[in-house]
């Protein structure tokens, strides 16, 4: 079970903030995401067949923002919830049991 997986690489700079897969369980309170270089390059948060409760908010001057907010993948089906696209705060996903 892996809970949290960040791209080292790449952790708060130019990738996925969160990255929960195989049943992982994760719970982010009062995440605050202040996005100061180009996000297109991946979603905030990746919940694979996972379990994540995070309320969080994102704040960007530049404008580029994250295009991608949460990518959720279930049982091979992927769902992307963008800015303005549903609410996220909180954002729950939880695996079946």
């Amino acid at each position: 079970m892996t809970l949290l997986r960040p791209k080292p690489t790449v952790f708060g700079l130019f990738g996925t903030l969160l990255d929960v897969r195989g049943g992982g369980w994760t719970e982010l309170f009062g995440n605050f995401s202040y996005t100061t270089t180009a996000s297109k390059l991946a979603p905030m948060f990746v919940n694979t067949d996972s379990t994540i409760f995070a309320f969080f908010r994102e704040v960007c001057y530049n404008n580029d923002p994250f295009r991608t907010l949460i990518r959720e993948t279930r049982s091979g089906t992927t769902n992307e919830v963008g800015p303005g696209e549903g609410g996220i705060a909180p954002y729950i996903g939880y695996a079946k049991e």
